[in-house]
């Protein structure tokens, strides 16, 4: 069964819920992150919300999140997502879900042709819209759709540069 933001209780009891040497722990976690990422206060104050919010969905220990409960807090618009979510997959909290590799299985079999080089900066590119990032340049996740369909764009491109023998630092072989 999908999970909300009311599960046992509503979104306010969901911090409550989050066991406290978990909580305590994540806590400190967001807190280096933070810190070593030059967030203001009021950001690092919100991630911290979210972090708990998520962790209440926890029910027993050693689970991990899915990228779907991470997904709730979109919901919500003072929160923010991305860098929560950065938060919890540094932290080992958020479990890969099987539709990402799926879509990286995906991607890996189309891009199988082209150099190694190019390879590991597709790989790069695809982690990127997969996932967002919250470092300059900033990006938010994409959807599976649109990471299929800038993919399948550029395939041609790339297999053409790649039978030219031009790799990614423009050299030719």
């Amino acid at each position: 069964m999908a999970r909300s933001l009311h599960h046992r209780g509503g979104a306010e009891r969901l911090a409550d819920r989050a066991q406290p040497h978990l909580a305590a722990w994540a806590g400190q976690f967001t807190d280096r992150q933070a810190a070593r990422l030059g967030w203001r206060r009021d950001l690092t104050r919100q991630a911290h919300i979210g972090v708990n919010f998520l962790l209440g969905l926890l029910d027993a220990s050693g689970v991990r999140l899915s990228a779907t409960d991470a997904a709730l807090l979109k919901k919500i618009p003072y929160l923010p997502h991305a860098h929560v979510t950065d938060i919890l997959e540094e932290a080992g909290l958020l479990a890969r879900t099987e539709h990402a590799c799926a879509m990286t299985a995906w991607a890996q079999r189309r891009i199988a042709h082209l150099p190694k080089a190019m390879q590991a900066q597709v790989e790069v590119w695809l982690a990127v819209m997969r996932d967002g990032t919250t470092r300059t340049p900033r990006q938010r996740p994409r959807t599976e759709t649109t990471i299929r369909l800038h993919l399948a764009g550029a395939l041609p491109a790339l297999t053409h540069w790649a039978q030219d023998g031009i790799t990614p630092r423009h050299h030719r072989k």
